[in-house]
């Protein structure tokens, strides 16, 4: 069952904005609109997706940005195909079977390629093969936690329909369901560590490990944007490589805002940062190679999900890309 929002709903939550993170433009000095399609508002979200507003990027790049923030990568899909955003920022997976299907959407950057997913469970189950006939929540069938913990199954030899799929929303509500003891496992980012160790919960799989290769985040955006708006465009990733390098070279401000904005004490994000860094998930320069990007669709190909390889100059671009480096600089970090 997924989710039954619709076009027209989809275009009244794009009017749903964080407009409040930063001030808008002066009276008289309207900005282009820019709506960019999220998953959940976290801890990390701020590294490669708010700070560019926060700290003003986007304005001084002459955009307004609006972030479109919804339950799940299903829906996030459905934005960018009904026209609801110029662009979506999501694991590469669902875009190139959306492509394959005939959307004309390409990937552009990605500033978040690591993985810092991980799933968690209670104490006494031990491994993957532990949760055959047990409940696991996601957020949605083919929602980017159920294609994790799919994948790292079946990496492993088992049979991921051997558990039992709980459609729980997001992160927190799935790590919620847990807690609760709704659930046996629950797939959800790793900022929620100590909250699940604090409940006599713990820290089953880290995907990251059984799945190296997987690429987390890109930005995908329509051949029509592209065609009709890449001066836009250029500026919302230029303001995004802003952003994620302010973040690198200023941890104190970061996380003072990672705290703010997920609604957390500064002890709570502190490690989150640090986790982040040290594991080098970020990528200041918006590269996502074409082998990540095969490996994707290979992925997807043995589970069942795309029919065939796509060829690279269909599923991608790196003229935005290459034009940020130009302009910036290639960050060594």
């Amino acid at each position: 069952m997924g989710s039954k929002t619709g076009k027209g709903g989809l275009v009244a939550v794009a009017a749903l904005v964080f407009a409040s993170w930063a001030a808008g433009p002066a009276a008289g000095q309207a900005l282009p609109k820019w709506r960019t399609g999220i998953v959940f508002v976290k801890a990390d979200s701020v590294f490669h997706q708010l700070i560019g507003k926060e700290k003003g990027f986007h304005q001084a790049d002459g955009l307004d940005v609006e972030f479109v923030v919804l339950p799940g990568d299903t829906d996030v899909m459905k934005a960018i195909v009904a026209g609801a955003t110029e662009t979506v920022e999501i694991t590469p997976a669902s875009p190139l079977v959306a492509i394959e299907k005939g959307a004309k959407l390409k990937i552009v950057a990605s500033f978040m390629p690591g993985l810092n997913y991980v799933l968690y469970s209670k104490k006494d189950i031990k491994d993957l093969k532990d949760l055959y006939g047990r409940t696991v929540a996601v957020t949605a069938p083919n929602s980017f936690p159920e294609l994790l913990l799919r994948s790292a199954m079946q990496r492993q030899g088992l049979d991921p329909t051997k558990v039992h799929l709980v459609q729980a929303g997001g992160d927190p509500d799935r790590v919620k369901a847990l807690l609760a003891g709704k659930v046996d496992a629950a797939v959800a980012a790793m900022e929620f560590l100590r909250q699940v160790e604090r409940a006599d919960r713990k820290l089953l799989v880290d995907f990251a490990e059984v799945l190296p290769e997987w690429t987390r985040n890109v930005v995908v955006t329509t051949d029509q944007v592209i065609k009709e708006r890449p001066d836009h465009l250029r500026r919302f990733l230029l303001a995004k490589a802003r952003g994620i390098r302010y973040t690198l070279e200023n941890r104190d401000d970061t996380i003072t805002i990672m705290a703010r904005v997920s609604k957390q004490e500064r002890s709570e994000v502190e490690w989150v940062y640090d986790w982040f860094v040290r594991r080098k998930l970020m990528q200041p320069n918006g590269y996502v190679s074409p082998a990540a990007l095969n490996w994707m669709q290979e992925l997807n190909v043995r589970l069942g999900r795309q029919s065939k390889m796509l060829p690279m100059e269909q599923i991608a671009t790196w003229d935005f890309q290459k034009q940020i480096t130009a302009e910036l600089g290639e960050y060594k970090w």
